[in-house]
């Protein structure tokens, strides 16, 4: 429908009319030209041909310098501090002005994950003792629950299993929510990984 106003409408976004204004004079003589689609043909056709129209639907010139913007993402800033795959240091400068504390999260996740790797009790009631201050409550609460369970953090076991059990417990319940009643839901837990072979063995 639209093809037959592409030339018009070139015309027009090349001038820098805004998409309303050249809808307006499409109206004069077809109103049933749609919004949503006409704006979805402009949009191609300033891909399609290069057309940058940098004025906003009031007709008002645009600054585009202030949409260029970086995001940095929760996700990233956690992978940083966990994982090791650090931020460039510019994002982590942006990151750091805006959140003081992210210094500080860092240097508390280096000697937490020190203490682990190193499998220390020395190493763990310092870490205890110089965080058990701290100045953010969420970390003071944290370092207060693991002096109060400091003997079962000194075990050599782990509780491992037994969280990844629950784990595909709660999912297999998640999956079978509403359909459903307690035999199946046993049975699909006793005899699951035999019920997934079965199903999976023929080709």
């Amino acid at each position: 429908m639209l093809e037959k106003y592409k030339e018009f409408i070139i015309e027009c976004l090349n001038e820098q009319m805004t998409l309303s204004a050249i809808l307006d004079k499409i109206h004069k003589t077809d109103t049933s030209v749609k919004r949503a689609a006409f704006n979805s043909y402009c949009n191609k056709l300033k891909a399609e041909y290069g057309i940058n129209n940098k004025t906003n639907t009031a007709g008002k010139e645009l600054n585009l310098e202030i949409f260029k913007v970086r995001y940095i993402k929760r996700k990233d800033v956690l992978r940083h501090l966990w994982t090791g795959k650090r931020l460039s240091a510019e994002d982590f400068s942006v990151v750091g002005k805006k959140y003081e504390v992210i210094h500080y999260l860092e240097h508390f996740m280096i000697d937490f994950k020190s203490v682990f790797q190193e499998e220390s009790k020395v190493m763990l009631t310092g870490f205890i003792e110089i965080y058990k201050d701290s100045v953010y409550s969420k970390i003071k609460s944290f370092i207060n629950g693991l002096s109060m369970d400091i003997n079962a953090v000194e075990l050599p076991y782990s509780n491992g299993f037994i969280e990844g059990n629950n784990n595909r417990l709660k999912m297999i319940k998640r999956m079978m929510y509403g359909r459903a009643k307690l035999p199946l839901l046993e049975a699909r837990i006793l005899n699951g990984e035999q019920i997934f072979l079965a199903n999976h063995t023929h080709i």
